[in-house]
């Protein structure tokens, strides 16, 4: 591979002994790990969407794995803030881009969700 992408989701938001501490040292000791047997590749860290029921505990978690991101060289691709922020993802629920869940995003909003990281890792890439 040229690239190791690491994508968190906010599954884990909702455990009461997931603290954002953790995801960050969490997210070193796995891309520690992948550049043990590929030092030299590329790392892009994606982190997670807003969720409606762990609302105040997602921007800790993506400051968090932001700044494991930069500890580690990688790039960082902030799907909480490209969504919308705080309580996208139940406008996005609103307009049937999110299961009715509140965690977890339909067909329509992984796709559009999908455009928006290759469009901008393709303007990383484009002169």
């Amino acid at each position: 591979p040229d690239l190791f992408i690491f994508e968190y989701g906010g599954n884990e938001a909702g455990d009461r002994t997931t603290t954002p501490i953790t995801y960050g040292e969490q997210a070193l000791e796995l891309i520690a790990r992948a550049r043990r047997s590929q030092p030299e590749l590329s790392c892009l860290v994606i982190g997670p969407a807003d969720r409606v029921d762990a609302e105040a505990k997602i921007p800790a978690i993506v400051a968090a794995l932001e700044d494991a991101a930069r500890k580690a060289h990688c790039s960082f691709w902030n799907t909480y803030q490209v969504m919308g922020g705080k309580g996208s993802l139940a406008r996005w629920r609103e307009d049937e881009r999110a299961a009715p869940d509140g965690v977890h995003l339909k067909p329509k909003g992984y796709a559009e969700v999908g455009a928006l990281l290759l469009a901008d890792l393709m303007a990383g890439y484009l002169p």
